[in-house]
């Protein structure tokens, strides 16, 4: 049963959060926010066992690295994850690599040189 109407005038802003805090993804007071117990497993090895694995925690203030039978290697917080993912996505990736484009043509290249090389190796013997 509803309380009196001053009852519910007071409870809107509480109610209100709530159904915010369902919506962008956090469930409620019980639920983690969003970010938090997100994880990862990668870099297979071994017969498709995973190397490494990545959990969020702390809130999702965290995010934790490390590797079976070895546990847990490093932990970063979120400002210095967000810099390592700048470096390496924009930095690295993209500056450095071209998404991947640079790097294929100077080892096109580099194969070109050794194969020359090779051939006048032979040639000159």
């Amino acid at each position: 049963m509803r309380g009196a109407k001053g009852d519910t005038k007071r409870h809107w802003p509480d109610r209100l959060d709530r159904f915010v805090m369902r919506v962008v993804g956090g469930g409620d007071l019980r639920e983690s926010p969003p970010g938090d117990r997100l994880s990862i497993d990668f870099g297979e090895i071994d017969g498709n066992r995973q190397m490494y694995y990545a959990r969020t925690d702390n809130d999702g203030f965290e995010i934790w690295l490390g590797s079976p039978g070895v546990g847990w290697k490093a932990f970063y917080r979120m400002p210095d994850a967000l810099t390592l993912a700048r470096f390496i996505l924009w930095d690295w990736w993209i500056v450095a690599t071209w998404c991947g484009l640079r790097r294929k043509i100077w080892y096109s290249s580099l194969h070109r040189v050794v194969t020359r090389r090779a051939s006048r190796a032979i040639r000159d013997e």
